[in-house]
């Protein structure tokens, strides 16, 4: 733009010098060939011819998903003191007592017994039959370290390495 501007005639006032960039600018963005674009096409051309962005839009605001609706839970009148119905979370533990036990998310939605004492937590189905058993953590621990299922350990034949 400054060795345009030596080319022409000196301005006298502050207008002059500003229509003699406005000139300028008028040459740069529509005649003179644009040196990084294909075809030699003008930067007035080359923004002619780009699509124009859509402005930025906030995301639609979407419903959060609501748990399905359970019926409550209808507890047996006749549980042990210590005894407490509790539906598994959708990751697969329970909390009781301010601490989080894993029971295992294949269970997840399911009522379970919890029986509770000094040293352990039981987790049972409905029927009584143990599912996975707890010791309690330390008292000031906020979850359970992984717990081992109750019953016998499933049977799974051993294989050779040749096979």
């Amino acid at each position: 733009m400054f060795r345009w501007l030596d080319r022409q005639p000196l301005a006298s006032t502050l207008e002059e010098l500003q229509a003699h960039v406005d000139e300028f600018d008028r040459i740069h963005n529509t005649e003179r060939p644009h040196q990084g674009q294909p075809g030699r096409v003008t930067p007035m051309a080359a923004y002619l011819a780009t699509p124009k962005a859509e402005p930025p839009r906030p995301a639609p605001q979407r419903p959060k998903a609501k748990a399905p609706n359970r019926p409550p839970s209808q507890a047996p009148g006749n549980l042990p003191a210590g005894t407490h119905v509790m539906r598994i979370r959708a990751n697969g533990t329970i909390r009781t007592t301010r601490v989080s036990y894993m029971v295992g998310s294949r269970l997840a939605g399911h009522e379970v017994l919890v029986i509770r004492d000094d040293t352990a937590i039981l987790v049972a189905d409905r029927s009584g039959e143990g599912i996975y058993e707890h010791t309690r953590p330390a008292p000031a621990s906020r979850t359970s370290a992984a717990a081992a299922p109750c019953g016998p350990k499933p049977n799974t034949p051993k294989q050779s390495p040749m096979s």
